[in-house]
């Protein structure tokens, strides 16, 4: 992966010029719709005074108008929301073309030795599989990045999961549509682990104290090596899907995350102190919700963004229409994102000692 300044570099020369135009366009669309609003809100000001004004006079025109005009607001709103949504609609054009002919091509520099398919899926059905995504009702993904880093075989991407949450309020209870994003990662390498292990954020630990999380030892992995994809038929005895959380020796590690496991023995053997501690400074630095699982010949994790979402523009790896495309800032946390996930892979040594410095499989 390229430095960053070797980016900002190559986005300045290379793709800056080609946002000039993208961001006149885009400028053509927000005037056209600042425009629009401006006439709107002017004619109902204009008018609310008038009514307003021959209603402070006695006269009966305007004592008639000025309720009317006052429910006017509801149609003023609607005005509003309508040209929102063309606006957006202007917009899709322009965002498409950013994305084509900057956002791809610019990836595609940032990280050659990975393949990118902007409309691409990581592996969905692993993802739904496993414990690191938390509860969802659908889940779909997009801008995927395959490849071989090392020893390590990559899969990441976007994914989105969504779900149905209840809301109690002074009106009773009603549904809402909520959305969480983030990146999803399979690392794939020749060792098979032994075992299960899943170390997630220590949130629940928070709310119920040590005590409350010793008793969450019932808890059970979505899936045993012996269902992975790539685990050599036969290679490995199948894991017991019984998961009991487990103290770790490290205070700070302690502090940010849990860890369940089938197998102790296992567990120390993989989050070694060196380990842990990168691990520890790798969360702290990343500022997302990190959870990841050892099974069989995977790694999988899970960098969520904070915070649940009910709606949201574009994905990931897109613009906003309401920012300046020439604006460095919207492409740095491209370069964030796809460094957070190659990231993992050098904070926890897996080319050098997860994977036993092994060349790594083919996974057909």
């Amino acid at each position: 992966m390229k430095t960053l300044e070797e980016y900002k570099q190559y986005f300045q020369a290379s793709m800056l010029p080609r946002l000039e135009e993208l961001e006149t366009a885009r400028l053509r669309v927000m005037r056209r719709y600042l425009q629009h609003m401006g006439w709107v809100v002017g004619v109902w000001a204009v008018g609310f005074g008038f009514a307003i004004s021959l209603g402070l006079r006695g006269e009966a025109l305007g004592r008639g108008i000025l309720p009317l005009h006052a429910l006017s607001v509801f149609a003023l709103f609607s005005v509003f929301m309508w040209r929102t949504l063309s606006f957006i609609k202007g917009m899709e054009p322009i965002r498409l073309r950013c994305k084509q002919e900057v956002i791809v091509p610019m990836l595609h520099w940032l990280v050659p030795e990975l393949q990118y398919e902007p409309e691409g899926n990581v592996n969905l059905e692993l993802a739904k599989r496993s414990d690191v995504i938390g509860p969802f009702e659908k889940v779909d993904g997009k801008d995927c990045f395959r490849g071989q880093v090392g020893a390590t075989q990559l899969e990441f991407g976007e994914l989105r999961t969504t779900w149905t949450h209840i809301v109690k309020d002074s009106k009773g209870e009603h549904k809402e549509e909520r959305h969480n994003h983030g990146l999803f990662l399979v690392a794939t390498g020749p060792r098979n682990f032994s075992g299960a292990t899943l170390i997630v954020p220590d949130d629940k630990e928070a709310a119920l104290g040590d005590l409350g999380a010793r008793m969450l030892t019932a808890k059970k992995l979505a899936f045993t090596s012996s269902e992975l994809p790539g685990t050599q038929a036969g290679g490995a005895e199948q894991v017991p899907n019984r998961v009991h959380f487990i103290h770790m020796e490290d205070p700070a590690f302690e502090d940010a995350f849990m860890v369940y496991c089938t197998d102790d023995v296992q567990t120390h053997a993989l989050l070694t102190p060196v380990m842990m501690q990168r691990l520890t400074t790798y969360f702290t630095n990343a500022k997302r919700s990190l959870r990841l699982h050892f099974e069989g010949h995977h790694m999988l994790a899970y960098f969520q963004e904070a915070g649940a979402r009910i709606v949201r523009e574009g994905s990931t790896f897109d613009v906003t229409g309401d920012q300046d495309l020439r604006e460095f800032g919207q492409f740095l946390r491209f370069y964030e994102d796809v460094g957070l996930a190659l990231g993992i892979v050098d904070a926890l040594h897996l080319n050098e000692r997860a994977w036993g410095g092994l060349a790594a499989p083919r996974v057909s």
